[in-house]
């Protein structure tokens, strides 16, 4: 496969973590035949990649006028300083950015990558608006990229079709190096469950992502208040807190952990006896799969955005979304049944194996973007 090499290429995103935990080795991969220049809020954490040129823009998760306009302005001098011939855009927040520079410059090549629909749950006029937001961002883009299929099909229901659509292979932004995430024999899991303080005989329903209403933390809460009545149960939930998660989970004391980063998520996988993402909403579920190559089975919501990485009854179940009692149903049938759990386990790393190699996900997009 031969690609046109790309002297200049300008990536903005909002989010630095996000760079860091998808894009790190694709973004290293594609600056060996181009010249990258990323603009992201830039702090202590960012993982540095050589050849690359950063822009520090302190560009924030929500709207805010002002300080929108200040990053908008910083971002068009470094525009028309480097002069890219391609410009690709991340997260929600960069859509906006991406749309205007478009307008400015209609002769540069602009990408735009989803890995999620905001509106999915959104009502009337906030709905409307968002979606009118989303239109014109197809309208001035040359390309859409999506990290699975089920968010195009949704679109195309709520009357939004495009001949620019395009899905990274089966999915995922970044797949899973197996040879990484995997299942850690039981002498292990029992050290590293002892470093955390967790009970060897008591069963680990582990979230990890953002601590984010969206990501129903709270209901999955709710259902461990219920299950931990009847079962030894550990709820360790793992990521950054946009929630004030302490006030939720003070009251159960040892029996739920809160961690808000950790570096070696493969570890943490191999804590858990189940996986859980209640999620509201999601693009495609990366934490599934790498769950899954772990050999931890899922339960997950049953959103449209998660089904690429999750198959009911093959490597997880599904319960349906905010429903709390069929949440307990799904979670108490793992606890209860260690070989439906080993069989979900073998499946999922098979399935991972087979469908999501990070060289080929990098190919994929880098073929999008490049072609």
């Amino acid at each position: 496969m031969v690609f046109k090499i790309l002297k200049k290429i300008l990536i903005i995103s909002s989010n630095q973590h996000f760079i860091n935990v998808f894009l790190i080795n694709f973004i290293k991969n594609l600056s060996k035949n181009n010249k990258i220049y990323l603009v992201t809020n830039i702090d202590s954490d960012l993982k540095r990649i050589k050849n690359v040129e950063y822009f520090h823009i302190p560009v924030r998760r929500k709207i805010s006028i002002f300080f929108d306009l200040i990053s908008l302005i910083k971002i068009i001098k470094i525009l028309f300083s480097i002069n890219p011939s391609t410009l690709v855009t991340l997260t929600p927040k960069s859509i906006i950015f991406g749309t205007i520079i478009k307008f400015l410059k209609p002769q540069i090549k602009r990408i735009h990558i989803y890995t999620g629909i905001t509106w999915t749950n959104f009502k009337n006029f906030k709905k409307f608006l968002f979606i009118l937001l989303d239109k014109i961002n197809i309208e001035f883009s040359n390309k859409i990229i999506f990290d699975s299929k089920e968010q195009i099909e949704f679109l195309e229901k709520n009357g939004i079709k495009s001949k620019k659509f395009n899905v990274i292979h089966h999915g995922s932004i970044t797949g899973v190096d197996t040879n990484n995430f995997y299942k850690y024999d039981y002498e292990t899991k029992k050290k590293l469950k002892s470093s955390y303080n967790i009970p060897l005989k008591a069963k680990v329903i582990l979230y990890l992502g953002r601590m984010d209403i969206e990501k129903g933390i709270l209901d999955l809460i709710k259902s461990f208040d219920y299950l931990e009545k009847k079962n030894e149960l550990i709820l360790l939930l793992v990521g950054k807190d946009e929630m004030n998660i302490q006030k939720y989970i003070s009251q159960y004391k040892k029996r739920v952990i809160y961690l808000p980063h950790t570096e070696n998520v493969q570890r943490i996988y191999n804590i858990a006896d189940i996986f859980c993402l209640p999620s509201k909403r999601e693009g495609f579920g990366n934490v599934l799969i790498e769950s899954s190559a772990c050999e931890v089975p899922i339960v997950g919501s049953n959103i449209f955005g998660l089904k690429s990485s999750l198959i009911h009854n093959f490597n997880g179940l599904t319960f349906k979304v905010g429903n709390i009692s069929d949440l307990c149903d799904k979670l108490q049938n793992l606890i209860n049944d260690k070989k439906l759990c080993n069989k979900l386990g073998k499946n999922g790393r098979d399935f991972v194996k087979k469908k999501f190699k990070p060289a080929c996900v990098n190919e994929s997009l880098k073929y999008l973007i490049l072609e």
